[in-house]
């Protein structure tokens, strides 16, 4: 970008010099210094000027000037770039703080308390045959395996990777939805991935772990975020950028040689696709205090039915 120095004679002209053409003009820089960023990167040569205004009025004008033969370019570049950055906020976004809660405790107590007691018992490997994710006695009618899975782990690495990553991602979702929307859509993804898992895996299949609602709360908040993610005005992935970064991460932290890579991703696909549930409880009025609390009471009331039916 060319800035010249202003020659005397151009500093006292109260316009900009008349064998330039005037392209923009404003009285604050940042709009003009944007203009001439997109003027450089496409090589068009140019002048930033500032026109004061009459000592009494005070204050004044930026200018950016090119030479007659540029001006058409000049105006074709700049109609480009504000097509382009058109929807966009110049402000800063406003950004939620983020706090930890207590409330995704409440879901990250079912694992702990099943997987603690399977431990402590002699019979814990019967605990774990009863309730693990048996395809072929899923498919067979034993429904409640689907969830008396996900509150079992093979080891204590297993667990405490589930526990700790499910709290930060539960934290993050609480910032949109209320505990018992957590908790009721999480359970119901989780319960139709292992189904699904179940259908698509040969029948010696069997797993345990509480890593395909962690997976499926990643795809909630991928989902709702991407509803919140501010648009472009023409489709595209940036579009879908939270999505397309939690896919990813996903890819990351889900494939291994012990990971249940299927029900990883089935999970995260449930998660994205029970995202806009959110906002339609949220609507019709689920939110309230009292809807939580009964949603919380109704997912503690599954697990506690589909483990006595796992162990009776």
């Amino acid at each position: 970008m060319d800035n010249p120095e202003v020659s005397s004679e151009d500093s006292d002209r109260p316009e900009s010099s008349p064998a330039r053409v005037e392209i923009t003009r404003d009285e604050h820089k940042r709009p003009v210094l944007d203009a001439s960023l997109a003027l450089a990167s496409q090589g068009v040569r140019h002048w930033i000027e500032f026109n004061p205004a009459p000592a009494q009025a005070g204050g004044g004008d930026f200018l950016l000037t090119v030479d007659p033969g540029d001006a058409p370019r000049a105006h074709s570049v700049l109609g480009q770039y504000r097509s382009e950055n058109e929807g966009y906020r110049v402000e800063d976004p406003e950004v939620a703080p983020f706090d930890l809660h207590v409330s995704p405790a409440l879901h990250l107590a079912i694992p702990a308390l099943f997987s603690f007691w399977a431990v402590s018992v002699p019979w814990g490997k019967w605990v774990e045959l009863q309730g693990g994710a048996a395809a072929q006695r899923i498919l067979h009618g034993e429904w409640w395996r689907a969830l008396t899975a996900t509150t079992l782990h093979a080891d204590s690495g297993h667990f405490l990777g589930n526990m700790l990553s499910g709290y930060f991602i539960f934290n993050l979702l609480r910032r949109r939805c209320g505990p018992g929307t957590l908790m009721l859509l999480l359970t119901l993804a989780a319960f139709c991935t292992n189904l699904v898992v179940a259908a698509i895996s040969p029948p010696e299949y069997f797993s345990i772990g509480f890593s395909t609602v962690v997976f499926a709360g990643l795809g909630l908040l991928a989902g709702i975020e991407t509803r919140y993610f501010p648009k472009a005005l023409r489709p595209g992935l940036r579009n879908i950028t939270p999505l397309l970064g939690a896919f990813f991460l996903a890819v990351m932290t889900g494939l291994g040689e012990q990971a249940d890579i299927k029900a990883h991703f089935i999970g995260f696909a449930f998660g994205v696709a029970y995202s806009p549930a959110v906002f339609w409880l949220a609507r019709g009025g689920f939110e309230k205090a009292l809807w939580q609390v009964a949603a919380i009471v109704a997912v503690y009331a599954v697990y506690a039915v589909a483990w006595w039916k796992a162990i009776g």
